[in-house]
């Protein structure tokens, strides 16, 4: 992801910078979940930096795949998203509430990242429950036209 502005780190280490903080956030929320609930959790980032570091880096945790749209993720993006639950890694720093307020029966910003020199600074990390069906038709829309470009 290319920066708009200067930072005191190279753009290679301030992109990885907070990728520990974003997987350890994730880990804590997912734990701190019901075993059944945590069957029935998908995690969602919307860049793939952010899936891969939680993918590479949340193996040891035992945290579920992360999916995303963003690059070639979309590539092996699972077809639907059919959880009760999805940890969702929002770039827009929260403010993808308002989108999802009427998509789940509930979405709560549960951290963010809060790194100062971290690329990632400000990313949200949101608790969806219960989709509607709306969001699964979004995504399969927008899985469809990402596997096509």
């Amino acid at each position: 992801m290319a920066r708009s502005k200067a930072t005191p780190l190279t753009q290679d280490y301030a992109d990885m910078l907070g990728w520990d903080e974003l997987t350890e956030k994730v880990t804590r929320i997912y734990n701190n979940l019901t075993p059944e609930q945590q069957r029935n959790t998908q995690i969602y980032a919307d860049n793939y930096g952010e899936a891969g570091a939680l993918n590479h880096l949340g193996k040891p945790n035992n945290l579920p795949l992360a999916a995303s749209l963003n690059s070639s993720f979309a590539l092996w993006a699972p077809p639907s998203l059919n959880a009760r639950y999805i940890i969702y890694i929002d770039d827009d720093k929260g403010d993808k509430i308002k989108r999802f307020e009427a998509l789940a029966d509930s979405c709560v910003k549960m951290d963010e990242i809060t790194n100062p020199l971290a690329v990632e600074k400000g990313t949200a990390i949101l608790l969806l429950t219960n989709p509607k069906p709306g969001l699964k038709d979004i995504y399969k829309t927008e899985l469809a036209r990402k596997r096509v470009q």
